[in-house]
């Protein structure tokens, strides 16, 4: 077991991505590319094209992570689309990934698997990326790569792993929201729903780890005009003074 750093492993997740929706084998990101920005690019692949949770257990504070190899009876799936997680989460797979690469052995005719058919998976991209919760390890990312090893032979598992580091941190969420309710807000002319607006504002300043910094970038720094800076420098205020109580 070793202890490896979150950008690393974000690092990591964007370049298997980008394997799948870009040509060529094994993209590689140019070095000294990650940095605050490149968060974004995480959550747009993570949160909103894929909607799993790597970016929440990479961003948060709650989880470090780890490298070590794992076998294949420690590794429990999860969902990977509509069709298969039904038989995943079904009593002949029970979230094994053994079972369910004989489960589709044994239905090769299936249409549903035609997504599934093995292939060779590049050294560079045999390591997945899984979460530990109370002693379980759950699938974050790799699951097709995991099938295609299984089918393959492979009895172990190199894989990073999200493990509980404290349950205290709040949650950080992408920075490109705050944008999204700032430019609703002064986009509508319904006086309620820009209050909505303000109070799920304010809500997020609370509960997340960057919500201030976003909102004094977004609404106060790179405001479009006087009314904007000062609606969220109120915003800004609202909430310490709800913290307070």
């Amino acid at each position: 077991m070793a202890e490896v750093d979150k950008n690393v492993v974000a690092q990591y997740y964007i370049e298997c991505e980008l394997d799948n929706i870009v040509t060529g084998d094994s993209i590689k990101l140019r070095e000294g590319t990650y940095s605050s920005n490149i968060s974004r690019l995480l959550e747009a692949l993570s949160f909103t094209y894929r909607a799993n949770g790597v970016f929440d257990c990479i961003e948060s504070g709650n989880y470090r992570w780890e490298e070590r190899t794992v076998t294949l009876d420690e590794i429990t799936l999860t969902g990977m689309g509509e069709s298969l997680t039904e038989i995943i989460y079904g009593n002949e797979v029970q979230q094994e990934p053994i079972k369910f690469v004989e489960y589709i052995k044994n239905h090769s005719n299936d249409d549903r698997f035609r997504e599934l058919q093995p292939k060779k998976v590049p050294q560079s991209r045999q390591t997945l990326i899984l979460v530990e919760e109370k002693g379980i390890l759950k699938m974050l990312d790799g699951s097709h790569r995991l099938l295609s090893m299984v089918m393959d032979g492979t009895k172990s598992i190199n894989a990073y792993i999200a493990v509980v580091a404290t349950d205290a941190a709040k949650p950080m969420v992408g920075d490109a929201i705050f944008l999204r309710l700032r430019k609703l807000w002064q986009q509508t002319e319904d006086p309620q729903f820009r209050d909505s607006i303000e109070s799920t504002v304010v809500g997020m300043i609370k509960a997340t780890s960057n919500g201030e910094q976003s909102v004094n970038a977004y609404w106060v720094e790179m405001a479009p005009n006087e009314k904007v800076r000062d609606a969220g420098q109120l915003l800004i205020d609202r909430s310490k003074v709800l913290a307070e109580c």
